[in-house]
């Protein structure tokens, strides 16, 4: 991503998390989060998601990404 010049709004550790819930976790069980942990990795998908429709409307203007919730 810095190489076309974004900077994302999460750093890669919580992104790794991420990959892991929706890799390894959905066959295995998943490793006990502490409330904070999950606090902190709920606000990392939000700002990820407030980035992503930010992004989107840039590139393409008019449309309502919010209807593909």
């Amino acid at each position: 991503m810095e190489a076309l010049g974004e900077q994302l709004p999460i750093n890669a550790t919580m992104l790794i998390k991420l990959t892991d819930y929706a890799g390894i976790w959905r066959y295995q069980e998943p490793e006990t989060l502490l409330p904070e942990q999950r606090d902190a990795l709920k606000r990392a998908v939000a700002d990820l998601r407030a980035y992503t429709l930010i992004r989107l409307n840039v590139l393409r203007p008019g449309v309502d990404w919010t209807e593909f919730n």
